[in-house]
This record gives structure tokens, sequence and C-alpha cells, in this order.
């Protein structure tokens, strides 16, 4: 009985110092499709929630607990992921070829983008068309009455809220084309269902949609857009 207790702690030791604290990982990952010298890589430990940036020729080190996930994550390419099957091996060398990204592209249609200066007229000519039939002249001084009534009515109330909707309809389309024309310079970086939320986030007061110019309009939205996407984040 002894001998064979002897035998099984022999056996235990032996496997608890064989067994690897830490795992050294170094390798490289390549797009074989591509002569691609800058690869945009960040290798995060998905079990301490942590991250570091790999080389931009592809090389890249790293080192994890021997029960953790590794994440590379490679700009414009499947993520590949690692962990150790075997844990006595205490190093790995790797190699990874790219699968580059594949993207399921909806039909649009496409529309010529207006001018920085098309939308600056637009901008500058809007203007809520207001209902202005009124009592004039003399009969608002013998009928206050009937002034007070058409001023008030249920009718030029849906007319007034009518002139609303479309005023903020035009606004909104002026500020569409606008970001659109910042996503094409990298500006900023919406997705198609992004921009009535973006539009609504910024709640641009009219005079300054009429009276900023360009260059203060383009830096006031890039200030908005990163409070934007800290926003989206929190959701």
């Amino acid at each position: 009985m002894k001998i064979h207790l002897t035998i099984l702690f022999f056996i235990v030791s032996k496997l608890s110092i064989s067994q690897c604290d830490i795992i050294f990982i170094k390798g490289r990952v390549i797009d074989t499709s591509l002569n691609q010298n800058f690869y945009n890589m960040m290798l995060i430990n998905k079990t301490s929630n942590k991250g570091i940036f790999g080389k931009p020729d592809g090389f890249f080190e790293a080192s994890i607990n021997p029960k953790d996930t590794l994440i590379i994550s490679i700009s414009g390419y499947e993520k590949i992921l690692f962990y150790s099957t075997d844990l006595n091996k205490c190093s790995y060398d790797l190699e990874y070829i790219l699968k580059p990204k594949t993207k399921k592209l909806k039909t649009i249609i496409i529309e010529p983008l207006k001018s920085i200066q098309q939308i600056k007229e637009e901008r500058q000519n809007l203007s809520l068309k207001e209902n202005k039939k009124m009592v004039e002249g003399i009969a608002t001084i013998q009928s206050p009455i009937t002034a007070l009534y058409e001023r008030f009515s249920q009718k030029a109330k849906t007319e007034k809220k009518i002139n609303e909707l479309k005023y903020k309809d035009s606004k909104n389309k002026i500020l569409k084309d606008l970001l659109s024309i910042y996503v094409i310079y990298e500006i900023i970086e919406l997705n198609e269902n992004e921009f009535s939320q973006f539009i609504n986030f910024l709640n641009i007061d009219d005079t300054v949609l009429k009276n900023m110019n360009d260059i203060e309009l383009s830096m006031m939205i890039k200030d908005k857009f990163e409070h934007f996407k800290i926003f989206k984040q929190k959701k």
C-alpha cells in the first residue's frame, strides 16, 4: 500500500512540475494573396480582457495563462482564436494565413453627392414657411375676435404643424447630405442606420447651421461625433 501511494505521489508531483504557469507565444500573420507590408493588429486576452498591439510587419509576441483564450484581431481580416490544448507545452511558434473579411452588400441606389458649396447655400436659405394669412387693415381693428380665430383655429394650427414638419425634413436632408460628405472624407464614421440617430443626437441649432462657416461646422460636428461614439457604447 505504501509503495502504491509513493508511486501515485511521484506521478502527481511530476505532472504538477511539468505543467506551465505561463505560456509564451510568438508568431506572425501573413496574407498570401496580397503583398501586404502593414497589419493593424491587436492581441486581446479574452479571459483578462487586456490587449497589446502586434508589430506592423505581422509579427507578434504574447504571454498568457494556460487556460486563457487569445484573440488575434487584424483590421480587414477574420479574427483568429488561440488557446493551449497541451498544458505541458510552455511555448508556441505560430504562423497564420489570413482570411480577408467578406461583406454581404445590400442593394443601394447611388445618387450624386452635392458639393459643400451647394449644401452651404441650402443651409443658409433654410427657412420656416409660416401661414401669414391674417385679417389685415381695418378688418383687424373692427373684428379682433375674427383675427384671433384665424390665428389660433384648428386649421391654422394644422398648417403650422405641417410647415414645421416640412422644415424639419428639409433640415435633416441638408444635414444628411453634409454628413455623407464627411463620411467620404473620413471626418466621421457612420453606417446607413446611424445617420438619423446622429442627426437627432446633434440637435443642432438653426442659427448655427445657417451661419457657421464650413470649417467651424465640420470641427463642431467632429467633436459631437466623439461624444456620440461614447453614447453608443453605453447603450
